[in-house]
């Protein structure tokens, strides 16, 4: 059912291809990046964010998933993939995210690089200081860990 995670690889191709916090300014583009998500987010039960939180927070997040939908009754299994399906990040689904996404894009064009899987750690890191942030950050987080780029050890 949602084995295969859109929304996750949505939100992070779109980040990978726009949104790259360089050195000096992860927390301003963190926000930017946090309020672009508050729309889809807000639209989240309870079970979604939980669900995307544990996912993100293990290095197993499919399996996670499989197990965690396993505990739900059908009903709360098909209103976790309805919220899955309607918070993807693209033109059709979300167009709001994405327009406010594309913004963010422009205005940090000059200071960040697309593809630095680092930098976007950085920015994880900065939204997950903010409560208000902790589904945007788990989002991202999530996306990272299922393509392979685990955070790396300092």
């Amino acid at each position: 059912m949602i084995r295969k995670v859109p929304l996750v690889i949505a939100i992070v191709a779109c980040i990978f291809h726009s949104c790259k916090p360089a050195d000096s300014k992860p927390g301003n583009m963190a926000d930017d990046v946090c309020n672009c998500f508050q729309g889809i987010v807000a639209n989240l039960s309870a079970e979604t964010k939980e669900m995307v939180i544990g996912a993100a927070h293990t290095n197993e997040p499919r399996e996670y998933i499989t197990k965690y939908l396993g505990s739900l009754n059908e009903e709360k299994k098909q209103q976790v993939g309805r919220e899955m399906r309607a918070s993807r990040v693209d033109e059709k689904t979300n167009p709001g995210t994405m327009r406010c996404l594309e913004k963010v894009e422009l205005k940090y064009t000059e200071q960040f690089k697309p593809d630095e899987t680092e930098s976007v750690w950085k920015m994880i890191k900065e939204l997950e200081k903010k409560k208000e942030c902790t589904i945007a950050a788990s989002m991202l987080r999530l996306g990272l860990v299922i393509q392979g780029k685990p955070e790396q050890e300092k």
